[in-house]
């Protein structure tokens, strides 16, 4: 890739960042919302798995041994 392209692709990326960043949130609107509830349940949730699977896991074992 030559040097003008690669700062061409550079400067892009970089007004791209800026405007994403420059934007606010509109947390009226209903995927916010439903995003919000689901990032508020999916920290519980992933948990809750990672405690079934040890606890199948450790079930197996001791039905095996």
């Amino acid at each position: 890739m030559k040097t003008p392209k690669k700062g061409f692709l550079i400067s892009l990326l970089m007004i791209f960042l800026f405007n994403l960043s420059a934007q606010e949130a509109d947390t009226a609107g209903l995927g916010y919302q439903v995003g919000y509830h689901i990032g508020s349940w999916l920290p519980f949730s992933i948990i809750v798995l990672l405690a079934l699977l040890v606890l199948l896991k450790s079930s197996r074992q001791k039905r095996d041994s």
